[in-house]
């Protein structure tokens, strides 16, 4: 004698009439019951629902094994359900991207712009550097260009040059083509003359050549 299934919409019980093996039409078997759609965290598998393989995945809609997306507010990152994407990464759409920057921690949306690089290296024109180039200075892991363009190296600050390009003199802490009146020449620096209202002194400063306007060289 055969029995009908009692499960509504199945198209094929087996081994037990209460037992739904296949769905009528396009339905979706999960739990013997037959469904428009597979449920959140199950995979449509010849109209099977088969639960995701990957802990706490709420679509796996190509594959069992391959999540698209994740539950909550959990992140998706190579194939696992995380609580924050990771140094090196990026969150977009819930979803955690490598950043395509090399050694860095923090990108934008771009991906190929760094904001912040791992521990070690230095931020530069959005790279990850290892050390900051002539002409900057290191200020919190990012290298700054020093405010004088004519400046080689400066120090601390990016106000505080030391070191001038060639032709250049250095003279509180800003390049200048002439040093000024009061002060002599020194291996590209400009030191102030020791003697008081001298505007021209030899290299030891101590000598004075020339006086300023109202004195004169005794």
């Amino acid at each position: 004698k055969c029995i009908p299934c009692i499960v509504t919409d199945c198209d094929q019980c087996s081994q037990s009439f209460d037992k739904c093996e296949k769905c009528k039409d396009d339905l979706k078997l999960y739990n013997n019951v037959c469904q428009d759609n597979c449920p959140e965290g199950y995979f449509n598998d010849n109209n099977k629902c088969v639960e995701c393989s990957v802990t706490d995945c709420s679509d796996c809609s190509n594959s069992f094994d391959k999540c698209e997306a994740c539950k909550g507010d959990l992140k998706l990152y190579s194939n696992t359900c995380i609580p924050s994407c990771n140094e090196g990464t990026i969150e977009i759409d819930n979803k955690c991207i490598n950043c395509q920057v090399n050694k860095c921690s923090q990108c934008t949306t771009s991906l190929n712009e760094c904001i912040t690089c791992k521990s070690g290296f230095k931020l530069y024109n959005k790279e990850c550097i290892d050390s900051c180039p002539d002409k900057t200075v290191e200020i919190n892991n990012k290298c700054e260009k020093c405010s004088d363009e004519n400046c080689f190296k400066c120090l601390d600050s990016i106000g505080k040059c030391v070191q001038c390009d060639n032709g250049y003199k250095l003279y509180e802490n800003k390049c200048l083509n002439v040093c000024p009146e009061g002060t002599a020449t020194k291996e590209n620096e400009c030191v102030d003359c020791t003697i008081q209202s001298c505007s021209k002194c030899d290299e030891s400063v101590d000598i004075c050549t020339d006086c300023m306007q109202g004195y004169e060289l005794k």
